[in-house]
């Protein structure tokens, strides 16, 4: 059974030989390719391939002695470091999208007024008109049939949107067609912070 550690390597996308020999280095310090393949039992020229790849990783790294390859484990902190970077990456990227729609909106009301009815199609769309019905706070109105609604519509509103609109403090007042599912549905209205007909 693959341990906690296993797991984790592979959920970052190490296969079976990456995972066995980035750990043979890790437990045994500094390595020379042909101890890695005598302690592992994988043949020699597969080592080299898997060190590569490794290398580019950023998890091992390459020193010599006499003129030999040696290899080493970095610090295993470096895959926290990692996420730390794409989080603040992804933190630039957000600061961007928001100056691009305040720079964007400027034009908007300067060029021309926005429609009255507006027509949204497909699963994504939908999901971003319900998150921007949040924005202004207050009472919802709405009807909605949730049974013919898509899966990932169906799970974005019972988590995503319902911890923000609980967030947010925004009551309901929703119309659904009578069903045997609709009388489950009005139970849960207290806490869905809802009135249901």
């Amino acid at each position: 059974m693959p341990s906690f550690i296993e797991n984790f390597l592979k959920e970052n996308g190490f296969k079976d030989k990456e995972i066995q020999i980035y750990l043979d280095i890790y437990r045994h310090g500094q390595s020379f390719a042909s101890s890695i393949s005598l302690r592992t039992g994988i043949d020699r020229t597969t080592v080299y391939s898997v060190i590569k790849r490794l290398l580019k990783r950023g998890v091992i790294v390459q020193t010599k002695v006499n003129d030999v390859n040696l290899y080493l484990a970095e610090d295993p902190r470096i895959f926290s470091q990692k996420i730390d970077s794409k989080i603040e990456s992804l933190k630039t990227v957000r600061r961007t999208s928001l100056l691009f729609a305040e720079e964007i909106e400027k034009l908007s009301r300067s060029s021309f007024s926005k429609p009255a009815v507006r027509v949204y199609e497909g699963e994504e769309a939908m999901i971003n008109l319900y998150k921007q019905t949040l924005g202004k706070g207050g009472t919802q109105k709405a009807f909605s049939n949730i049974q013919t609604l898509p899966k990932g519509m169906k799970t974005f509103l019972k988590k995503e949107f319902m911890e923000l609109k609980l967030k947010k403090n925004v009551f309901s007042k929703v119309i659904i067609p009578k069903t045997k599912y609709s009388e489950r549905y009005k139970s849960k209205d207290l806490s869905s912070n809802r009135q249901t007909k």
